[in-house]
C-alpha cells in the first residue's frame, strides 16, 4: 500500500463553512410542484393483473453536464400489455408500440432527464438523447468508459440499455455487450478485478411467460383470502449476469459463474464486508436465499450460506426487496439492511468481521415497526448531521385488491429511523414520527438521496408505481458542520466506487464507502457528506480501490475535491 500525506495547515482555522441550520418546523418538505419536476410514472396495468405490474421504476442523481449541480434521471415502464412485457419493450425501443402500451393520451411512456437550473429542474430528455422507452426498472449511474462523464445503465423487462454520456450534454445508446434480454432488476458496478475500470453485476428476476402464467380472475393465487396476481413462487427464476469491463465492451466473466439456482433477484449492492482490497457483491432475492460473493483466486467464492446474511436469524428465506449498507455501529466495518415483504421484518445484518453477519434486527429496533408494511427502497444516510447513519424505508403495497376490500391501503407511509449511536453510545434506532411530508402515504418503490439544493444535507426523491415521483427537501436541523468529498480515481476508476473514507473528528471516528446503486433501482449522490462533531476533521484518510491511500490532516468543513494521484485539487468554503 502506498500513502500520500497532505498537511492542510492553511485550512486548520477556517472561519466560514457550511452554515448550520436552525430548528426546522417540518423536517421533510414536499417541493415537487415548486421544483418543476413534471413526470408521470407508468408501470403496467392499474389492477396489477400479473407480477410484471408490481416492481416500479427507479431514479438516479447525477451531474450529467459537469456544472456542479445535481441533475435527476427518471426511467419509466409501459402501460402494458402485462402478459407481453418483452415484446412491449422491443416494440418501444424500435419506436413502435404494442396495443395497450400507450398512455390514455396516446403517448408512449419514456424516461426523462431533468437538468438543475438553480431554481428547480427543467426536462431535457428529448434534447439530450436521454429518453429510454422500455418496461424499465433500474437507473444505475457509473463512468463506464473512464472519460470523467457519468453514464446511465437502464435495466428492463427486455433488452437493457446503456446510455453513454457524450460529454457535451447529450447521451447516445451504446451497444457494448451488456444488453441482457431477460427481466433485469437491480444492478451494481464494481471494479471486481481491480484493473481500474468498472465491471457490472445484473440481477435477473423471473423467466416470465404470460401465456403460461395465471392472471387475475383465474382464481389461482390469493393473499389474506383475496385473489391477487401470481408470482414469483411457482414461476421459473432467471440467473443473474456478471460482466467484465474490457474498456470498450462488456463480456461475461470466464470462469466465474453466479446464481446457479436462478433465484428471484431484486437488488444488488457492491460492499466491502471484509476490509480487504475490493468489494464483495450482495444480492437481495425475493423468497430465496440472499447471495454474497467474494473474489477468489480463479472463481467467485460463494459465502451466501455460511455468511449469516443469506437467511433471517431463524434460518428463513425472506422476500428481499432493497439493500443498503453502512457502518451503523461505528466499529469500522459495514453492516446491511434488507427490506422485506409485509408481515415480516426488515432485516439488519450486523457485520461481525470478515463477511460474517448476525441478524440483530430486533436488538437495534428495526424489526417490530416494519411488520405491517410492504418495504422497497431502504437507505442508510445521516439525516440529521450528528455523525451516525440513520435508516429510511420506502413503503407501498403490491395488491390494490386488498384496498378495494378495506383490508390494506395500497399507499403506505415511508419510515425514518434515527440512530442513537452518538446520543447513547450504542447503535439503536428509534422511529421518528416528526418527518413532515416523508410520512405521507404513497405507493412508493425506488428512492435515492442527494443534496439537490446544495445546503449540505441529503434530500430524497421517491418514485411511485402509480403517479409522479416526490421530491422531499430535507430541512432537518443539523447538529454539526459538513465536509463534502468528491473523489477522482486515477489508477482506480475515475468514479472510484469502493473507496473507503475514515474521518476522525474530535472523539468520533466515522467510516464511509463510496457507492451509488444501493437502495432499490436507483442511484445516489456520489459526493460524500460527512459531518464533523469536532468542528473539523483531525484526520481524513481515503483508501482507494487499488489499495493506495491519501491522508489529509486538519481539514475544516466545506467542499473538497481529492484526486487519487494529485491529492487535494480544489476546495470551497461556505
Amino acid at each position: 500500500m502506498t500513502r500520500a500525506l497532505v498537511a492542510l495547515v492553511a485550512v486548520a482555522c477556517l472561519g466560514s463553512a457550511f452554515h448550520l441550520q436552525g430548528q426546522a418546523a417540518t423536517p421533510f418538505v414536499d417541493v415537487t410542484d415548486a421544483s418543476g419536476l413534471d413526470f408521470d410514472s407508468v408501470y403496467g396495468s392499474v389492477d396489477r393483473s400479473y407480477v410484471t405490474d408490481s416492481g416500479g421504476s427507479g431514479a438516479a442523481w447525477l451531474d450529467f453536464d459537469g456544472d456542479g449541480r445535481l441533475d435527476l434521471a427518471l426511467v419509466n415502464g409501459l402501460a402494458g400489455p402485462s402478459a407481453q412485457p418483452y415484446a412491449a419493450t422491443a416494440a418501444a425501443q424500435a419506436g413502435n408500440a404494442l396495443p395497450g402500451s400507450l398512455r390514455a393520451d396516446g403517448s408512449l411512456p419514456r424516461g426523462d432527464l431533468f437538468r438543475a437550473t438553480g431554481s428547480g429542474f427543467a426536462a431535457v430528455g428529448r434534447v439530450s438523447g436521454f429518453e429510454p422507452a422500455a418496461w424499465a426498472n433500474a437507473a444505475v449511474v457509473a463512468d463506464v468508459d473512464n472519460d470523467g462523464w457519468p453514464d446511465v445503465y437502464v435495466t428492463t423487462i427486455g433488452t437493457n440499455i446503456l446510455l453513454r454520456n457524450n460529454g457535451d450534454g447529450t447521451f447516445s445508446r451504446a451497444n457494448n455487450g451488456a444488453e441482457d434480454e431477460r427481466w433485469s432488476t437491480g444492478a451494481a458496478f464494481v471494479d471486481w478485478d481491480l484493473d481500474g475500470d468498472l465491471d457490472l453485476y445484473v440481477a435477473n428476476y423471473v423467466d416470465f411467460d404470460g401465456a403460461a402464467t395465471a392472471t387475475l380472475g383465474d382464481g389461482v393465487c390469493n393473499f389474506l383470502g383475496i385473489e391477487v396476481f401470481c408470482g414469483p413462487m411457482g414461476l421459473t427464476g432467471s440467473r443473474d449476469a456478471f460482466y467484465e469491463n474490457r474498456g470498450t465492451s462488456f463480456v461475461p466473466w470466464d470462469p466465474p459463474e453466479v446464481d446457479p439456482d436462478a433465484n428471484f433477484g431484486f437488488a444488488v449492492l457492491a460492499i466491502d464486508c471484509d476490509g480487504r482490497s475490493g468489494q464483495e457483491i450482495y444480492v437481495a432475492n425475493d423468497s430465496n436465499i440472499n447471495l454474497l460473493y467474494r473474489r477468489g483466486e480463479e472463481q467467485v467464492e460463494d459465502l451466501s450460506l455460511f455468511s449469516g446474511a443469506g437467511f433471517s436469524g431463524s434460518g428463513r428465506e425472506q422476500a428481499g426487496m432493497g439493500i443498503s449498507g453502512a457502518d451503523v455501529d461505528g466499529d469500522g466495518d459495514f453492516d446491511l439492511l434488507v427490506s422485506n415483504f409485509q408481515h415480516d421484518y426488515n432485516t439488519y445484518y450486523e457485520n461481525l468481521g470478515d463477511c460474517t453477519f448476525r441478524d440483530s434486527s430486533a436488538r437495534v429496533g428495526l424489526a417490530a415497526d416494519s411488520y405491517e408494511y410492504m418495504a422497497w427502497a431502504t437507505l442508510f444516510f445521516d439525516v440529521d448531521g450528528d455523525g451516525d447513519e440513520d435508516a429510511f424505508v420506502a413503503n407501498g403495497h403490491l395488491y390494490p385488491q386488498l384496498a378495494d376490500r378495506g383490508l390494506q391501503e395500497f399507499a403506505q407511509p415511508s419510515q425514518l429511523f434515527l440512530n442513537r449511536l452518538r446520543e447513547d453510545g450504542d447503535a439503536r434506532f428509534e422511529q421518528s414520527h416528526d418527518v413532515g411530508s416523508l410520512g405521507t402515504p404513497r405507493s412508493a418503490r425506488s428512492a435515492a438521496y442527494g443534496d439537490f439544493d446544495g445546503d449540505a444535507d441529503s434530500d430524497l426523491v421517491v418514485t411511485r408505481i402509480d403517479g409522479p415521483p416526490v421530491l422531499l427537501r430535507n430541512d432537518t436541523a443539523r447538529a454539526h458542520p459538513a465536509l463534502r468529498l468528491t473523489l477522482v480515481g486515477r489508477s482506480s476508476s475515475r468514479l472510484p466506487l469502493g473507496a473507503t473514507v475514515r474521518v476522525a473528528s474530535g472523539e468520533v471516528t466515522q467510516y464511509r464507502e463510496l457507492r451509488q446503486g444501493e437502495g432499490y433501482l436507483g442511484s445516489n449522490d456520489t459526493r460524500m457528506l460527512i459531518y464533523l462533531p469536532g468542528g473539523r476533521a483531525d484526520e481524513l484518510e481515503i483508501i482507494w480501490p487499488g489499495g493506495a491511500s491519501t491522508l489529509l490532516l486538519e481539514v475544516g468543513p466545506g467542499d473538497l475535491l481529492i484526486d487519487e494521484t494529485y491529492g487535494l485539487r480544489a476546495r470551497r468554503e461556505r
